[in-house]
């Protein structure tokens, strides 16, 4: 019994061990179209992404291009925080959901957000996203004015 005794006193002696939070590395930092950083860590990229998502591998300039310059934004109706922006890659339409720290700020680019997800869409199959009504539609470019040239009728 005293052997079992030192044993136990011993086990609950043990230093308790540090509560740091865990370093992440960074995978990339781009702007959104408010100018709020947006990033993404190597583990959130091939833990969640590539894991579970394979056709996103290489990919990681197609998602900064659509945070940059997204065709669409749409919040997201499962969180108040995050919102998923849309655009074509080099070969595919994907959808990136950025969640921000400060979500009333993000028009106002006071705030930061992080990468959650990012994966092709496929209406087939996510045929009613999660998401509300587009906040964002990149404005289409109007058509070049044609110069009148001289002696032409008006």
């Amino acid at each position: 019994i005293a052997s079992s005794c030192r044993r136990i006193m011993k086990r609950n002696s043990k230093k308790p061990k540090s509560k740091k939070p865990k370093q992440l590395t960074l995978k990339f930092i781009t702007t959104d179209v408010w100018n709020c950083a947006v990033s993404c860590t190597e583990e959130r990229w091939h833990g969640h992404i590539v894991d579970e998502h394979p056709e996103m591998t290489g990919l990681e300039n197609d998602v900064k291009a659509v945070v940059n310059d997204p065709a669409t934004i749409y919040p997201s109706t499962l969180t108040g925080s995050s919102f998923a922006f849309e655009g074509i890659s080099t070969s595919k339409e994907i959808r990136v959901l950025v969640q921000y720290d400060d979500p009333k700020k993000v028009t106002l680019g006071n705030t930061s957000g992080k990468v959650q997800t990012a994966y092709p869409v496929d209406r087939t199959k996510y045929s009613v996203p999660n998401l509300g009504p587009a906040i964002y539609q990149r404005p289409v470019a109007a058509p070049a004015a044609t110069k009148k040239k001289e002696g032409d009728p008006a």
